[in-house]
């Protein structure tokens, strides 16, 4: 039986944060490409994937120039590596009423995929909706109601989704709607009709941000395993927690872990972790489910 395959994220908006209060931030001296290398050997060659976080580019302007995109393409093709890209979240809102807050945040999904292109990723993980829809999401508002504006931001979304597909002319399941703090089943209609993939983010379904899953990530897999192309891993729990280590919380790893053996998944289980988190996690599934990791 084919191992799992696992993939990191090696450079987030946090690890930014962290660099400034430690006083170790010098932008001129941040190398990408050596970040991403340094993730690999950190973990012996673990893992044969990367994400690539497109909100960088706009937190640190020229981090994501020409020639990194080129000698990252080059480090890929060279170790037989894939990646993803994770679009810009960071004040997007797909979904907003305000047109010209939408076409703003078109334009940006445009601009970072046609940044990635090079990159050949197998997929670019997008949030369909933003704050604006998940702040109403928490709003104590009538049934009826709440389902009439989710049903709107529905079709905004989708709206939004196929102009950044005519004009990328990227292949429809190159995009991967991730669950976010937003019902996932509004979704449906839109991931049917303009043929989607889905990036599973399985602290999101744990969290309650996703909708009610009665059993949680598993059920969420049966509905659409046939469009995930990729997961977040991490643990959680209701309400609100994400963004943990594996064995903390609520996520059964090893009845996730066997049913994607059992399914044979083959895309990446992208961690969304510290690099001393993913280290917890992979110990944690050593012990648990050792064939995951071809043990």
């Amino acid at each position: 039986m084919m191992p799992l395959n696992f993939g990191i994220r090696p450079f987030e908006f946090s690890d930014f944060i962290s660099m400034i209060g430690e006083g170790t931030l010098n932008v001129t001296q941040v190398d990408y490409c050596d970040l991403v290398a340094s993730s690999f050997n950190r973990n012996d060659n673990l893992f044969q994937h990367f994400e690539v976080t497109c909100d960088l580019a706009f937190v640190l302007p020229g981090f994501f120039d020409s020639k990194t995109m080129q000698r990252l393409n080059e480090f890929r093709i060279k170790n037989d590596y894939t990646c993803s890209i994770h679009l810009p979240l960071w004040g997007i809102e797909l979904a907003s009423p305000n047109t010209f807050i939408r076409q703003g945040s078109i334009d940006c999904m445009i601009d970072a995929i046609e940044m990635t292109k090079i990159l050949d990723p197998i997929c670019w993980v997008i949030h369909a909706t933003g704050s604006l829809v998940s702040e109403f999401t928490q709003m104590n508002l009538p049934e009826i109601g709440k389902q009439f504006m989710s049903n709107h931001f529905a079709n905004t979304a989708e709206e939004s989704l196929n102009q950044i597909l005519e004009t990328t002319q990227i292949g429809t399941r190159k995009l991967a709607v991730e669950n976010v703090e937003f019902a996932f089943r509004n979704m449906e209609d839109c991931l049917k009709n303009l043929n989607l993939s889905v990036c599973l983010d399985t602290g999101h379904v744990l969290a309650g941000y996703s909708g009610k899953w009665n059993n949680g990530v598993l059920e969420f897999i049966d509905n659409y395993f046939d469009r995930i192309i990729e997961l977040h891993l991490h643990d959680g729990k209701f309400p609100r927690i994400d963004h943990k280590s594996l064995g903390n919380y609520d996520l059964l790893v090893p009845d996730l872990l066997n049913e994607l053996l059992k399914k044979k998944f083959e895309g990446p289980l992208v961690f969304e972790l510290s690099p001393e988190d993913v280290e917890e996690s992979l110990a944690y599934i050593q012990t648990t489910v050792p064939k995951a990791l071809g043990s």
